[in-house]
């Protein structure tokens, strides 16, 4: 079964902060957390499946795995 993950990153270089939510890609929440570290973000906040609280942001209700969603960007 796919897991659902979700990671609020900040990137430091201008300032930008992201929700980013993954659904099937990963195995563990680290792993994502780990990619965003290596593309420059600071990770702020993760989320598993069950713990995710964003109530303005719903989860993706998708078929698809294996995918990473930006759904947040300020």
């Amino acid at each position: 079964m796919a897991k659902y993950f979700r990671v609020k990153a900040l990137y430091p270089k201008n300032n930008m902060e992201i929700i980013v939510d993954s659904y099937g890609k990963y195995d563990e929440i680290w792993q994502l957390s780990a990619f965003l570290i290596s593309k420059g973000f600071k990770i702020q906040q993760v989320w598993d499946d069950g713990k995710i609280v964003d109530i303005d942001i719903p989860k993706v209700n998708l078929i698809a795995t294996e995918q990473i969603f930006v759904r947040y960007c300020k």
